[in-house]
């Protein structure tokens, strides 16, 4: 449903902050996906699926922004635009997709997830 994304979105956004300090004191990141498929378990029972996307969304959303501020914060030491870098940021995220959905079709294509292996 989209009030689940909308809660995981969210939920993102609400531990951005602190956990974000803590990367920055310790240079370690608190995993948010335990956190995150409580949540998706509770608001969306016997709905695995649903479930597994609420977690996806929220961890991956914000350790998505909190790399973002991590190159952010290394263009602004090394002088470079923040337009570039945002720039960069999202080309890379985009050539990522296209890289994995291209690796899972290969995948998937060459049969190697049946029983009829070898």
């Amino acid at each position: 449903p989209w009030w689940a994304v909308v809660v995981s979105i969210l939920l993102a956004a609400a531990f951005m902050l602190p956990v974000g300090a803590v990367q920055a004191v310790t240079g370690n990141q608190i995993g948010l996906n335990i956190l995150a498929e409580l949540i998706g378990g509770l608001m969306l029972q016997h709905n695995p699926t649903g479930a597994i996307l609420v977690k996806v969304t929220g961890y991956m959303g914000m350790s998505h922004g909190l790399n973002l501020i991590q190159n952010m914060k290394m263009g602004q030491i090394f002088l470079v635009d923040y337009k570039t870098v945002f720039f960069f940021q999202c080309w890379g995220t985009v050539i990522t997709a296209l890289a994995d959905t291209a690796a899972y079709r290969m995948v998937m294509d060459a049969g190697l997830t049946t029983g009829n292996n070898p």
